[in-house]
């Protein structure tokens, strides 16, 4: 299932918007990634931001998805775009703690061991 989405999405910035190396370089990332209690299509592009800053770094990395309690098709679709985009570059990117509301909706479509096995990028 790893042809889920289609990853250019989350490779390029928005128009306009700032360059992710540039932000990145002022401030390395440090400890996981805490994903917000809602990550549906309302949330997501916040989420995106940080996840281009923490590939463009190039060391590996971890979500917490522990406050995770509503997930939507976007969201789901944003970890595993993630997941293939950080496999191509050789970056390891793990989900830590993964909230039942995430392993429930990834299982229902299929995600559940593509989503956690982003570690073996």
């Amino acid at each position: 299932m790893n042809d889920v989405a289609d990853n250019s999405a989350i490779e390029q910035p928005a128009e306009g918007a700032p360059e992710p190396a540039a932000q990145s370089a002022a401030k390395k990332p440090d400890g996981p990634l805490l994903l917000p209690s809602s990550l549906t299509i309302a949330d997501v592009a916040p989420v995106h931001t940080e996840l281009l800053d923490r590939m463009v770094s190039a060391e590996p990395f971890q979500l917490d998805a522990s406050d995770v309690e509503s997930v939507d098709g976007a969201g789901l679709q944003l970890l595993a775009v993630a997941h293939k985009a950080a496999a191509e570059r050789g970056v390891s990117m793990q989900i830590v703690k993964p909230s039942e509301a995430l392993l429930r909706a990834a299982r229902q479509i299929g995600l559940e061991s593509t989503l956690l096995s982003v570690g073996a990028a």
